[in-house]
């Protein structure tokens, strides 16, 4: 009988140590809607914005369980530290200790960026700050802005804003963004508006990047990053209460303040009913404020827009090399080449007969080889007489196994013609493409039937490679087309032959197109100002320079959504260019219309754009 009642106990002790362990671990809870929300923040020890702030140690509160992420890249401190404060979780805080002495009347910003997180879903608390003071005065400056993309507009979110002051004795303060960490950081919301708070009362330059490689300097070629291209300074607007005492909730109720002081990121920690707003705001280092009287409006503060652009990539690469297809080899460079070249290396260049195509972006270099007697080859690149790489590729891959061999051509030439949904666009010629060049095609049997009539297709080749051809014809409205291509007629460069084709298409009537009007104003003739009509997706339909007071009409266009896009061609080179930082060059300029162009089926619609 004791033998059973120790197993008993035993279990039980099991048991008892089992729970325990799962009450002291928390876990990620089963079931139920996935948490969004990240930790909130209820109070720190010492409070936030202290002054005399003369402790070794911060603990922070928040509401859940936490998990700091990437804690070295993502937190900045400000002014910087030469030693980084140990930073320890402990549950549902965070404990942080200094390693070095703080300097005396210092406004301090750490800055966790996406550190903070819960420990069950990962939610971020976006920009968290803790901000204190070693004097009397907190610095409370502020500097707010936006960020788009350069080239189309768009906000862009978590982009790093990054102030620095001329404080670096043995860096040229041009290089600062390549080799130093910011002296304060935030980042941009799903708006792509950001604001930097409690800065101190002196210039900077400011400086954003899209960090590639997470550690807040300039140092990737293909990072995208704006700059504005002089020092700014930060601003202070002092709120106005109805008396200097300032009651625990104010802070709270006032969005001005809030906003202002805090941003939309940071939660705020009560301050005590006793506090005067001239304590919380003193300094003597503010920028003076403008008078407000009955008959002045104060200024606004500045406002940063910002854009952001990759800079042009000046050393040519070489990006890769590969089988395109059967006999075809295409080596892809990094920017567009000034005079590519692929030599064949170990065989005279004869004995690989081919064809060179560049393509319009001068970026991808295509060669058509015809019966190869080799296996591989090996090819020097080079671009404007500079070697960029040597390389082998095999032009016969051994198939592995006894899937399809993606290489292997089919029997006859591939052949697309340009058209959706089998209508052709009024006033707008047929385009048809060949996948390999042609070695020969016999036009003279071609045949076009419009409705019962049949008349000879006049088809033109708009390229010396012979893959590119157009049928330019008068189309009726309303009209069914085909046009017929004997068999046998075409042979392409790898001794394809084609079968019959026949290519059925038709066309529309005027009403259903809509017409487009627009009456420009230009304020300086002789600029150049490329103009594009496009669509949603950005796809040009149409593009014109334009210098002078104009009117333009596009007819004939499909129902849908269309966007004006203006391009201000500073060195008229009909194409935007992109900036340059250490030339202090900011990209093109660009602009939309106020708003979209819908067109619709048999109307006409009139605009006016002055720029």
């Amino acid at each position: 009988m004791r033998t059973p009642l120790k197993i008993t106990y035993s279990l039980t002790l099991i048991i008892l140590a089992f729970v325990v362990q799962r009450c002291a671990n928390p876990v990620s809870p089963i079931g139920g809607p996935v948490d969004k929300t990240p930790p909130g923040f209820i109070k720190a020890e010492p409070p936030l914005f202290s002054k005399n702030f003369d402790s070794d140690i911060i603990r922070i509160y928040f509401d859940e369980f936490l998990e700091l992420k990437d804690i070295s890249n993502e937190m900045i401190i400000s002014p910087p530290m030469k030693k980084m404060p140990e930073i320890k979780l402990k549950g549902k805080s965070i404990f942080i200790e200094f390693q070095e002495p703080l300097r005396e009347n210092t406004t301090y910003n750490l800055f966790f960026g996406e550190s903070i997180t819960d420990l069950t879903e990962n939610n971020p608390v976006s920009n968290f700050q803790y901000i204190f003071s070693t004097g009397d005065v907190l610095d409370s400056l502020s500097m707010e802005g936006d960020i788009k993309t350069a080239f189309d507009l768009v906000p862009i979110e978590g982009v790093n804003i990054m102030l620095y002051p001329d404080i670096y004795d043995t860096i040229p303060f041009d290089s600062v963004p390549y080799l130093v960490r910011p002296y304060y950081l935030t980042r941009s919301d799903e708006n792509g508006h950001f604001i930097l708070n409690n800065l101190s009362n002196d210039t900077f330059k400011i400086f954003a990047l899209l960090d590639v490689n997470a550690i807040l300097m300039y140092d990737q070629p293909n990072e995208n990053i704006a700059f504005i291209d002089s020092m700014v300074t930060p601003w202070f607007i002092k709120p106005v209460f109805v008396n200097d005492s300032l009651a625990t909730d104010s802070l709270f109720t006032d969005s001005l303040l809030t906003d202002f002081l805090f941003a939309d990121t940071l939660s705020i920690e009560p301050i005590s009913s006793d506090t005067l707003l001239s304590e919380l705001f003193a300094t003597d280092t503010l920028i003076p404020d403008t008078i407000i009287n009955d008959t002045l409006t104060p200024a606004p503060p500045p406002f940063f827009p910002m854009l952001l652009f990759e800079e042009k990539d000046t050393v040519q690469r070489l990006d890769k090399t590969f089988l395109a297809g059967k006999n075809k080899i295409q080596f892809v460079f990094k920017t567009a080449t000034n005079n590519p070249k692929a030599t064949p290396i170990g065989i005279d260049p004869s004995e690989l007969p081919r064809i060179e195509e560049l393509n319009k972006t001068k970026d991808t270099l295509t060669f058509w080889l015809q019966d190869p007697g080799f296996d591989s080859v090996t090819f020097k690149v080079m671009d404007k007489g500079i070697v960029l790489d040597t390389i082998e590729i095999a032009i016969i891959k051994r198939q592995k196994s006894k899937k399809r061999d993606k290489n292997k051509l089919p029997e006859r030439p591939g052949v697309k013609f340009g058209l959706k949904s089998g209508v052709i666009l009024p006033d707008s010629p047929l385009r048809i493409t060949f996948d390999y060049p042609l070695k020969t095609f016999d036009t003279s049997g071609a045949t076009l039937i419009e409705a019962e009539d049949t008349l000879k297709a006049d088809i033109q080749f708009t390229d010396s490679l012979r893959r590119h051809a157009i049928l330019d014809f008068p189309w009726k409205e309303s009209t069914k087309y085909a046009l017929i291509i004997p068999d046998s007629v075409i042979t392409d460069f790898v001794g394809r032959s084609n079968d019959s084709i026949i290519e059925l298409f038709r066309t529309k009537p005027p009403e259903d197109y809509g017409n487009f009007k627009l009456d420009i104003n230009v304020d300086h003739p002789g600029d150049f100002h490329i103009m594009q009509w496009i669509d949603k997706n950005e796809n040009i339909i149409h593009e014109i320079v334009v210098t002078a007071d104009t009117a333009i009409t596009f007819t004939n266009e499909l129902p849908g959504v269309y966007l004006l896009k203006l391009i201000y061609d500073e060195n008229k080179n009909r194409k935007w260019d992109t900036g340059n930082y250490l030339e202090n060059l900011q990209p093109e300029t660009i602009i939309y219309f106020e708003k979209a162009i819908e067109i619709r089926a048999n109307w006409d619609i009139e605009e006016s754009w002055r720029f």
